[in-house]
């Protein structure tokens, strides 16, 4: 009995339907586009990681980032202008 049942089973699945032989798989759906990025880690030696993420959530941190450091910027009153020759790495 239970061989018959899974012998059942079995040629069920296998079978091909009658219309031909031929189905229409369903089209498989849009895969969102991932961004790598290796990304320096503050304060360790240890190297950089691997950071993974879809490219949406990617430019949304990109412009978040951007947005926080013109942010600061403005607040901070521009960049600050060095005297001709300092932190240009000439000896002095």
């Amino acid at each position: 009995m239970f061989a018959t049942i899974i012998a059942t089973l079995l040629s069920s699945t296998t079978a091909t339907p009658a219309t031909g032989g031929t189905t229409a798989s369903p089209a498989p759906a849009a895969q969102p586009r991932v961004v790598c990025r290796t990304v320096q880690q503050t304060g360790t030696r240890l190297g950089a990681r691997r950071v993974c993420r879809r490219a949406d959530v990617q430019r949304d941190a990109d412009e978040a980032a951007s947005d926080q450091a013109r942010d600061m910027q403005s607040e901070a009153g521009g960049i600050a202008d060095l005297p001709s020759g300092a932190g240009n790495g000439a000896p002095r």
